[in-house]
């Protein structure tokens, strides 16, 4: 993106230097005659500025592969057994490829009401939790059974990244 910025802001100082070098165009009709050479050298002058202004590129103090104006977790560093999330925060890797219906799901048939319902798990980071959103539906065409149609429901997790073992909690 950055690139492209800079090759079109170079196009136009070509563009704009062509003209004021070469007095074949007649812009003094439009901007008269005092001014013509002063338009096209202030619109050089301007185009050949954004080139030379130190674009600011988005900072990544971390070093995670995410913007800071972007990340929610500032201090995470990208290790080898963990994944960094499109928020900066990171998971362990093992987490990518355990779950079904991620990234738009999958279209099933509740067979006792004859609609589609989908299955669908979004999983999102933050420093301490995993949260797990489902709608509830499985990746397969179901029945009901006797209870009815199967309906979607909004089922949401939060499990811990580095679980503790609670030597307390005895179930």
């Amino acid at each position: 993106m950055l690139e492209s910025i800079i090759l079109v802001n170079l196009a136009i100082c070509f563009i704009f230097g062509t003209i004021l070098l070469n007095r074949k165009y007649d812009l003094s009709k439009v901007y008269g005659i005092e001014s013509k050479s002063l338009g096209i050298a202030f619109l050089l002058l301007m185009a050949f500025t954004l080139n030379m202004m130190p674009l600011v590129s988005a900072a990544d103090s971390d070093d995670d592969g995410v913007d800071d104006a972007n990340d929610e977790c500032p201090d995470t560093v990208a290790n080898d057994d963990w994944t960094v999330a499109e928020n900066g925060c990171s998971y362990p890797s093992y987490l990518d490829d355990v779950w079904l219906c991620i990234d738009g799901g999958v279209m099933v048939q509740d067979l006792t009401g004859n609609d589609d319902e989908e299955c669908s798990v979004t999983l999102s980071y933050d420093t301490t939790y995993m949260i797990i959103t489902t709608p509830g539906i499985a990746n397969h065409d179901m029945e009901g059974g006797p209870g009815g149609e199967i309906n979607s429901q909004d089922y949401s997790w939060k499990l811990a990244l580095v679980p503790v073992d609670n030597e307390d909690c005895n179930p």
